[in-house]
Parts: C-alpha cells; sequence; structure tokens
C-alpha cells in the first residue's frame, strides 16, 4: 500500500482516507455483530431470559429489525432456534 504525503489539488488523498475508513469500519462491523450474535446465541440457549430481556442486555430497541437480522444469519427466529436448542439439548 503506498502512503500518501501531500494532498493533491483534486482532493486524492480524502478518496483514500475514505476508502481505509470505510474498509476498517466495515471490518469493525462485521467482527462487532458475530459477536452480538455468539452472546445472543448463548443466552438464548443457557438463560430463561424473555428475549425482551435479552434484547436491552445486548443494547437493542428495534425487536423487529433483532428478529430480520437473527433470522438471515440463523435461517430461523430466536423464539425457534431456542426451541430447537432446547430439544437437541434434551436429549
Amino acid at each position: 500500500m503506498q502512503v500518501v504525503f501531500e494532498v493533491k489539488p483534486d482532493g486524492e488523498i480524502l478518496r483514500f482516507n475514505s476508502l481505509v475508513f470505510e474498509f476498517l469500519f466495515q471490518i469493525y462491523h462485521n467482527f462487532s455483530r458475530e459477536v452480538s450474535d455468539t452472546e445472543n446465541k448463548k443466552d438464548l440457549v443457557e438463560t430463561d431470559l424473555p428475549l425482551k430481556d435479552i434484547l436491552d442486555r445486548h443494547g437493542f430497541t428495534n425487536y423487529k429489525l433483532f428478529r430480520k437480522m437473527f433470522n438471515e444469519t440463523f435461517g430461523c427466529t430466536p423464539g425457534n432456534y431456542r426451541k430447537n436448542a432446547a430439544l437437541h439439548t434434551d436429549v
């Protein structure tokens, strides 16, 4: 990667910085979502807390958005995930 030491009149350094920022933000966002998903799954399986309490614990305020994101990631709703996990651990 080339390091730019001067600001060019056409704003090239600004475009470079915004691309770097966007890349780093995406890495952070993906990592934090993976950590959050792991913690949410753990709480769904290992606790009897209502889903609202789990969402509050992890900073979610919008249930519909959480449910949509969870379904996109795991292919089921949080409630179904909890039920399926309970079926597989009781065997």
